[in-house]
This record gives C-alpha cells, structure tokens and sequence, in this order.
C-alpha cells in the first residue's frame, strides 16, 4: 500500500534537491561569466610588443 503522506515529503525533498542543484548552477554560470569577462579585460590591456606577432599558425602534420 502506499503511504501517501510518505510519497508527499520525498517529493518535497526532492523539489527542494533540485531547486539547490539549479541555484547552484546558475551562481556558478555567473562566476564563470564574471571570471571570463576580468581574463578579456585583462588581455585587453597588455600592450602588443610587435604588431606582426601571433598572426598566423606554422602547422605541421
């Protein structure tokens, strides 16, 4: 027989499980966002010591 007052917390428990888990997600999407745009800044501002340097790529196979 099922114990719906049971049933009724576990699903509860859960919704709570899964509303953390997206709130965690987001906040670290934030983070990420945040740290990237920092890193972006960053590089922007270091000055290029020769213009021709880093713009082409010697492949060899």
């Amino acid at each position: 027989m099922i114990d719906i007052a049971k049933m009724s917390t576990l699903m509860s428990q859960q919704a709570v499980k899964n509303q953390m888990s997206l709130q965690l997600m987001s906040q670290t999407m934030d983070m990420a966002q945040q740290n990237t745009e920092q890193l972006s800044d960053m590089l922007s501002d270091i000055p290029m010591s020769h213009p021709d340097l880093g713009n082409t790529v010697d492949l060899k196979a």
